[in-house]
């Protein structure tokens, strides 16, 4: 039945807005790294455009690793989200960072915590975070959220064309920089050769 997430999201909201639950914890290392693979090689379940890798062992960031597969809560942990098959996702590492930027812009408007934030203004990013309907009325409810992530998930782009640009001049300069060491190594063993001979 449509609608269930979002019903069940609201209830998790505010279940923890007003102090009911609290906020879940971390997932499982073993459970993380095997949602994870998972990932690899899907197109990201929000934006639908990147294929995603899985980079075990390895620290990732937006500008570095922008396919990298991560777990993207559906209603924010920050929000009363868990970690359930049914309340996560495959999300690239550049979705995923964009959607925590809306959230921390909009605690940052109104405080220094979630519940400095108004409930409705919170509800409203509830319903928009867990994305279950797509041309609705709700879409147009919370257009200005996916305006805020669309900002976001275009700056972390540019960051990483940037970041990928410079990696690739870097590793050119250092491929030419040993073929030149190479060039003079085999100079200064023919040089040697002929003050032997």
């Amino acid at each position: 039945m449509r609608g269930w997430k979002t019903s069940l999201g609201i209830m998790r909201f505010c279940l923890f807005y007003f102090g009911f639950i609290s906020k879940c914890g971390d997932m499982r290392q073993n459970q993380k790294s095997l949602f994870l693979s998972e990932g690899d090689g899907m197109c990201c379940e929000k934006c639908q455009n990147t294929e995603m890798k899985y980079y075990p062992n390895v620290a990732i960031t937006h500008k570095t690793h922008p396919d990298a597969s991560t777990v993207g809560h559906r209603l924010p942990k920050a929000l009363g989200g868990k970690n359930g098959r049914d309340w996560i996702q495959h999300e690239c590492q550049l979705c995923n960072g964009s959607h925590g930027n809306v959230l921390s812009e909009l605690i940052q408007k109104y405080g220094d915590n979630v519940h400095d934030v108004p409930f409705f203004v919170l509800l409203k990013f509830v319903i928009y975070s867990i994305e279950e309907f797509d041309n609705s009325i709700f879409r147009y409810f919370t257009k200005d959220h996916e305006t805020e992530f669309q900002r976001h998930l275009q700056a972390f782009r540019k960051k990483a064309t940037i970041a990928k640009a410079a990696s690739e001049k870097r590793r050119r300069k250092e491929k030419r920089a040993a073929r030149a060491q190479a060039l003079i190594d085999e100079s200064r063993m023919k040089a040697v050769k002929a003050v032997k001979a």
